[in-house]
């Protein structure tokens, strides 16, 4: 699965570890987010306080984090959220966007009445908002939108709005905008956000560790549901072990830490197919299916010159082998998604998840 073909990323907001310092949060999800912007004041990573008591991300307003992807012409995304108890009274800002490089062409917004509306065309016009009130101060909900760019010279932006699994909006509108005002000069988007929803005051929203977007293109090409995301560590050596520990003789250890700490624990090697495999936590048995699989590796160059590498499944990682990344010289996260298990062209299962091992692979 080439990422031109399929794109998709999945967040636990648990590998960042918790910190309530903005110097602190900023770099660790600039490892992952292309562009994060926080506020100081009011953004908090937690081990808690999300569903479940699980992971979570205290956005603050005016805080948001970019991302960018490959461009596409159909998103479809999903997260967990929930507004504090006096929230709403601030509320009148994006919970979500999508851009061509730095054009708007759609925005999910949070309004002050507890109602959502999505906009598009440079953001501003409006293709439907909720009948009622969807979001109350204190409740988690789990917002899910559908978004495809149609036309040439009048892009037209069609969306549809789930809320908590209902379908609660839908629309399409002309927008005016000729794709070739934009960079790619294709009807697309390849740069998505997250922000607060708040408009002003210090109010917040929580994100759970639960949130999704994917381009349609793998095996499970629609809506995905109200998700969780799970997260697992190598727990052991293998004997595809060809990588240098900086440190023992032990392999796993050099890269099972969360937060990641950089140069402190790490694995090297600059040889065309050398190898490192492990094996990994075991997943619990779980209600529902098994979305997708994302492999997710830190990586830098230490020395002048092209250095790429790949991740890969199986023991000596002949199962499946990841798109090639090219790495720079600051530690970033590197990742690729299966939606089905490699060995049998199926839908995971637990037990086939738990018997497996990851790892990475030196391409050049």
């Amino acid at each position: 699965m080439a990422f031109g073909a399929y794109d998709a990323f999945i967040e636990s907001w648990a590998i960042y570890g918790a910190s309530s310092d903005s110097a602190v949060i900023s770099p660790r999800l600039a490892s992952r987010w292309t562009n994060p912007v926080i506020n100081p004041t009011t953004s908090v990573l937690a081990a808690t306080g999300g569903r479940l008591n699980g992971p979570s991300f205290q956005l603050g307003r005016t805080s948001f984090v970019y991302k960018t992807m490959s461009h596409q012409a159909h998103w479809i995304a999903g997260c967990a959220a929930k507004v504090p108890a006096s929230g709403l009274v601030s509320a009148g800002g994006d919970l979500f966007g999508l851009q061509n490089n730095n054009i708007t062409m759609f925005r999910l917004q949070l309004n002050i009445d507890g109602t959502l509306t999505m906009y598009a065309g440079n953001g501003v016009t409006v293709i439907a908002t909720t009948a009622s009130p969807i979001v109350f101060n204190n409740a988690w909900f789990f917002w899910e939108v559908d978004v495809a760019l149609t036309g040439t010279t009048n892009i037209t932006v069609t969306a549809s709005l789930k809320v908590n699994g209902i379908v609660v909006a839908t629309g399409a509108v002309a927008t005016g905008i000729n794709m070739s005002v934009f960079l790619s000069n294709n009807a697309t988007t390849n740069v998505f956000y997250l922000g607060s929803g708040m408009g002003s005051g210090s109010s917040t929203i929580l994100l759970d560790g639960a949130f999704y977007i994917h381009n349609t293109g793998g095996a499970v090409p629609g809506y995905w549901g109200d998700i969780q995301v799970l997260y697992v560590l190598p727990n052991g050596d293998t004997a595809q072990a060809d990588w240098a520990p900086n440190s023992g003789a032990v392999h796993y250890d050099r890269v099972n830490e969360l937060p990641k700490d950089d140069d402190t624990t790490y694995l090297a090697d600059g040889t065309a197919a050398q190898k490192d495999a492990w094996d990994w936590q075991n997943l619990a048995a779980l209600t529902g299916v098994v979305r997708t699989v994302q492999l997710s590796a830190a990586a830098r160059k230490d020395a002048e010159g092209a250095k790429s590498f790949r991740t890969g499944v199986g023991a000596t990682l002949s199962e499946a082998l990841s798109d090639t990344f090219y790495v720079n010289d600051s530690y970033i996260y590197y990742h690729f998604n299966w939606d089905l298990d490699p060995a049998t062209g199926l839908a995971w299962t637990i037990t086939n998840f738990n018997a497996k091992q990851f790892g990475i692979d030196v391409v050049a």
